[in-house]
């Protein structure tokens, strides 16, 4: 049974629904945020060795201190995800920030997997 919902929010709607979402976790912070750009993207989950692919709007935002953030929504205004104060390896062209909601990161920082290719986190 699916747990998401495939009628996303209009773009206006998710740019109100992530600035929410920012302003709950901290008031002060979101004060600082920018919209960059709304991109429909896919996410996807396994259930039963099946893998179930879903539609989101990924709201991706700039602060003022140079951090990237971002709001994901799915069908129905669900919040999927959510991620503050992302830094970006200029140099090395990706992101500095570490991914440990990313399990394919994780098993590289462990060393049971193989690094990752840019523009992911160096483990």
């Amino acid at each position: 049974m699916p747990v998401y919902a495939n009628k996303l929010p209009h773009k206006d709607e998710a740019e109100k629904i992530a600035m929410d979402v920012m302003e709950k976790v901290d008031r002060q912070y979101a004060k600082g945020l920018t919209l960059l750009r709304i991109e429909k993207q896919t996410r996807h989950y396994v259930d039963g060795g099946q893998t179930v692919e879903f539609p989101v709007l990924w709201i991706k935002m700039m602060h003022n201190n140079g951090s990237f953030n971002w709001v994901t929504i799915g069908g129905d205004g669900q919040i999927i995800e959510f991620e503050r104060e992302v830094r970006w390896d200029y140099m090395m062209s990706r992101r500095q920030t570490e991914m440990w909601y990313y399990d394919d990161w994780v098993l590289a920082r462990t060393g049971e997997g193989p690094q990752l290719l840019p523009p992911a986190a160096l483990a």
